[in-house]
């Protein structure tokens, strides 16, 4: 069983740190496609990029659940100055995630390459603040 708790940490572990860097060059290839030519024709891509945006997120709700499971010590040390951190983080991530989102399929329904370009950059902009917290 105690084998079964590392093997899952370690899947979580894994997972979490690499979806985010996924994400973080996807949105800036999205970005790079939307300062091209053909911005209307990638319309599948963003999909993809929200899909491992929705993992990433959930597989840091996924760690915190581990830390808080395994290592309560550890996590009673070191909450009083990640809990603000990572509340702050998760509420300018969705909330950026969700304007962009929005943005860009209004973007995209409007055939607007100035919406298309702005939420790329905001998605850019998202995940880097969002990855430079911790």
């Amino acid at each position: 069983m105690f084998e079964a708790s590392r093997l899952g940490f370690t899947l979580s572990v894994t997972i979490h740190y690499l979806f985010p860097m996924i994400t973080i060059g996807g949105f800036f290839w999205l970005m790079m496609q939307s300062f091209s030519d053909r911005v209307f024709q990638h319309k599948r891509d963003l999909y993809r990029l929200l899909f491992f945006v929705v993992v990433g997120i959930a597989t840091g709700y996924v760690l915190k659940w581990h830390f808080s499971t395994y290592w309560p010590g550890y996590l009673g040390i070191v909450a009083e100055a990640f809990d603000p951190l990572l509340s702050l983080e998760a509420m300018l991530s969705i909330g950026g995630f969700i304007l962009f989102t929005a943005l860009y399929v209004l973007g995209w329904k409007k055939k607007s390459k100035t919406l298309v370009r702005l939420s790329s950059i905001g998605f850019v902009i998202t995940t880097l603040i969002s990855s430079g917290f911790l």
